[in-house]
């Protein structure tokens, strides 16, 4: 069954060096539909005998009926595993904002048509209008 994840910025599997083979996956830049989710991406894993990355936001598995997006807890992007500003040659890491405010997981998706009332299977017929392979 697949699985859903926020994925902060600076985290999606290609952008991370010398990480973990995560399957076959797709994602969604929801900067690309609006201000709210600037930099995150939404994710679906194919592959269930792969681990997510601890720094991926999961979101509701699709059978849970109850669960909506208004009861995800808050998020905060993390540090950046990496800059794109080398010295060196060598990478740099990027802390997080001092700044940094938690953000409800469904403002992050608002641009792309999600609202917090929707439930797992709901918000990813929802995503699927965007891009099919989040088809449930």
């Amino acid at each position: 069954m697949k699985r859903y994840f926020l994925v902060p910025p600076g985290y999606l599997p290609h952008e991370l060096e010398d990480g973990p083979y995560y399957g076959e996956y797709h994602y969604i830049d929801l900067d690309s539909h609006g201000p709210n989710g600037a930099g995150w991406r939404a994710l679906v894993m194919f592959d269930q005998s792969k681990a997510s990355h601890p720094e991926w936001v999961p979101l509701m598995h699709l059978l849970d009926s109850q669960t909506t997006a208004a009861a995800l807890p808050a998020v905060v992007a993390p540090a950046l595993p990496v800059s794109p500003i080398q010295e060196g040659g060598a990478p740099v890491p990027v802390p997080m904002p001092i700044d940094a405010v938690p953000v409800a997981p469904a403002t992050l998706l608002a641009d792309t048509g999600v609202d917090s009332a929707q439930t797992g299977y709901v918000l990813a017929k929802t995503l699927t209008a965007i891009h099919p392979a989040f088809e449930p």
